[in-house]
């Protein structure tokens, strides 16, 4: 199985809603969103091409399509990804309101 790699931005996106969760439903909602968080990213490690690539127009300057899935209980949350041959490489926790323009805007592009 692939190890699992975090860019900045994914990291500080799980961050923030955790702490949005925490502020909203206590640290029992944080935690339940942490945990689906990591639960999802687990799945994909052990199945990198169940997301879909839908989005994979939107970013072209990434080495291999953009994938994203869902986190689960938390729908409106998606974890987007790039299957590298030696490792899954998280891009971004996106909450899909904040629409795709802005999804690397933040973000430098970092080939592999």
């Amino acid at each position: 199985m692939k190890s699992i790699h975090w860019r900045e931005g994914a990291r500080r996106d799980l961050d923030d809603a955790a702490e949005w969760y925490a502020q909203q439903g206590g640290e029992t909602l944080e935690l339940r969103f942490v945990a689906a968080v990591e639960s999802t990213v687990l799945m994909v490690r052990q199945h990198p091409v169940v997301g879909s690539t839908r989005h994979a127009g939107h970013v072209t300057n990434l080495p291999e399509p953009l994938r994203y899935f869902p986190i689960r209980q938390f729908e409106s949350y998606l974890i987007y990804y790039i299957d590298l041959p030696e490792h899954i490489e998280v891009i971004r926790v996106w909450h899909a309101a904040r629409g795709l323009d802005a999804l690397l805007g933040d973000e430098e592009p970092q080939p592999e």
